[in-house]
């Protein structure tokens, strides 16, 4: 049987609440299904479980912790909607961690420019992009991350909601 998952970093749980408070503000119609992250391999299907653990341990091993700051609130555009996001400032580190998953985890290939970010509003319509961006600028919302491991994120597809399944540690932990 395959399960979903997707690669992602996590946050704190004080970080973690915040963020979803904010995402709930722009979607009160919709109910969040993953908790808020970053982004690093977009859902896939996978048989083997045990494989996969194993495949995700190893690339976690070849990264050493690094701090990011999130800050800038930006956007970008999809055929019908929009989302607005925190930017990073390791474009490069994210983007360095992200290419090594996506060489890890055989046969999967990412589509599309790779933009780390953390999610504050989906399915923006176009013309409210600005607008929204605007608000959450108001908020002066920022994020000091200490990224030192990955986590993988399972759907449980009973409640239909992504949970943090597994973490992988990176190297040199202090």
């Amino acid at each position: 049987m395959d399960f979903r998952y997707f690669v992602g970093i996590s946050l704190p749980p004080k970080s973690e609440m915040v963020f979803n408070q904010v995402k709930k503000s722009f979607h009160p119609n919709h109910r969040l299904t993953s908790p808020a992250h970053i982004t690093l391999i977009s859902p896939f299907y996978w048989t083997n479980q045990t494989l996969l653990l194993g495949q995700l341990a190893k690339p976690a091993q070849q990264f050493d912790p690094f701090t990011v700051n999130f800050e800038k609130v930006a956007s970008f555009k999809q055929l019908k909607y929009g989302t607005v996001y925190l930017a990073s400032d390791k474009v490069e580190s994210f983007k360095r961690l992200a290419l090594t998953l996506q060489e890890t985890i055989l046969g999967y290939q990412e589509r599309g420019e790779f933009i780390p970010h953390l999610t504050l509003a989906q399915k923006v319509i176009h013309q409210d992009l600005d607008r929204v961006k605007r608000q959450i600028r108001n908020m002066n919302l920022s994020l000091k991350l200490k990224v030192d491991k990955l986590t993988l994120f399972k759907f449980d597809n009973q409640l239909g909601v992504w949970f943090k399944f597994y973490f992988f540690p990176f190297r040199n932990q202090v």
